[in-house]
C-alpha cells in the first residue's frame, strides 16, 4: 500500500510540473512570440489595414502599392486595433496610413460580450484592466505549439473566400441574412458602448494625425439583402458619427456599401463577406483612392 501510496505521490508530482510548464507556455511564452513576430513583421510597413473578418477577406495587401499590412482578424473588436497601433508606434517607424474600417456593428461592438475575443488583447500585449493572464482552457488549442502554427503566414496576406452567394436562392439569401445580422444584435452589439468606442476612434485619430500618420475610414459592403435587415437606430448612430469625425478631423471617408461595381452578389462569398473576386475588385478600387489621395496631398 505504501508503494503504491507512493508512486501516486510522484506521479500527482510529475503530473503538475507538466501542466505548470504547459500553462506557463500557454500563458506567457507562446503570447510573447506572437508579439513580437507580428510586430516585427510590421517594421516596414507604411500602410496597416485594421478590422474584422470583412477587412481580413475583403481587403488584399498585396494589390496596393505600399508596402502594406493587414492585420485584421476575425471577430476582432475595434479598440484592440486602436490599442495595437498606439502601444507599437515606436516600433512602426514607417507607418503613413492606416485603414480603419466602420462596419455596422464597430461602434457597438467592444468585445466583451465574447469571452473568445479577450486573447486579441493578451495575444498583442495590449493593456486593458481584467486582463492579465490568458487561462489555458480558453485558448482553444489542443497544445500550446498550436498558437505558433495559426499565425505563421505573413501579415502581408489576407483570407481569400471562395464562396458564391450568388449560387443560393432568394428564399435561402433572406434567411441567411437574416440569421447573420440577428446573431449580430444577440451576442455582439451593445448600444451603450457606442460611446465609450466613439471616443476611443476619436483619440485614435487625433493620435495619428500628431503623429504624421493618416486614419481612413472605410465602410465594407454587403449584399442588399442584408443591409435590408440593419436597425435604422444603428444605422444613423454611425453615419452620423462618421459625418461629425469628417467635419471636425478632415478624415477621408470611402463608403463602398454605395459603390456601384461592389453590389453584384457575385462578388459575395457568404452573407457578409467578399469572395476572391470581389476582395481584388474592392482592393484595386481602394488603390485608386489612395492614388488620388497620395496626389492631393503632394
Amino acid at each position: 500500500m505504501k508503494q503504491y501510496l507512493k508512486k501516486l505521490f510522484t506521479f500527482s508530482i510529475l503530473l503538475i510540473a507538466v501542466l505548470s510548464i504547459y500553462i506557463y507556455i500557454v500563458s506567457e511564452k507562446v503570447p510573447t512570440h506572437f508579439k513580437y513576430q507580428r510586430i516585427a513583421e510590421l517594421k516596414t510597413s507604411e500602410l496597416i489595414i485594421t478590422g474584422s473578418s470583412h477587412a481580413l477577406m475583403g481587403i488584399n495587401p498585396n494589390r496596393l502599392l505600399q508596402r502594406s499590412s493587414n492585420i485584421a482578424e476575425i471577430n476582432k473588436p475595434i479598440v484592440v486595433d486602436l490599442g495595437i497601433i498606439k502601444t507599437y508606434r515606436k516600433s512602426l517607424p514607417a507607418l503613413k496610413y492606416v485603414i480603419l474600417p466602420i462596419d455596422y456593428f464597430t461602434l457597438f461592438f467592444s468585445g466583451e460580450t465574447e469571452h473568445y475575443n479577450k486573447r486579441y488583447w493578451h495575444h498583442w500585449g495590449i493593456h486593458k484592466e481584467g486582463i492579465s493572464k490568458w487561462h489555458v482552457n480558453d485558448c482553444y488549442l489542443e497544445t500550446p505549439f498550436d498558437l505558433f502554427a495559426e499565425k505563421k503566414e505573413p501579415l502581408s496576406n489576407h483570407s481569400i473566400q471562395s464562396g458564391k452567394w450568388s449560387k443560393f436562392s432568394d428564399k435561402i439569401k433572406d434567411k441567411l441574412a437574416s440569421n447573420r445580422i440577428d446573431i449580430w444584435h444577440k451576442t455582439w452589439m451593445d448600444f451603450h458602448a457606442k460611446d465609450f468606442i466613439a471616443k476611443a476612434i476619436e483619440d485614435f485619430i487625433v493620435f495619428c494625425q500628431n503623429e504624421g500618420i493618416q486614419v481612413i475610414l472605410i465602410e465594407m459592403p454587403v449584399p442588399k439583402v442584408t443591409q435590408s435587415y440593419m436597425k435604422a437606430e444603428y444605422l444613423n448612430f454611425t453615419s452620423d458619427f462618421i459625418k461629425d469625425i469628417k467635419q471636425k478631423y478632415s478624415v477621408t471617408h470611402i463608403d463602398f456599401k454605395q459603390y456601384e461595381a461592389l453590389q453584384s452578389d457575385t462578388l459575395f462569398a457568404d452573407a457578409d463577406h467578399l469572395n476572391k473576386q470581389g476582395a481584388e475588385r474592392l482592393t484595386d478600387s481602394l488603390k485608386q483612392s489612395l492614388i488620388r489621395l497620395k496626389q492631393l496631398k503632394n
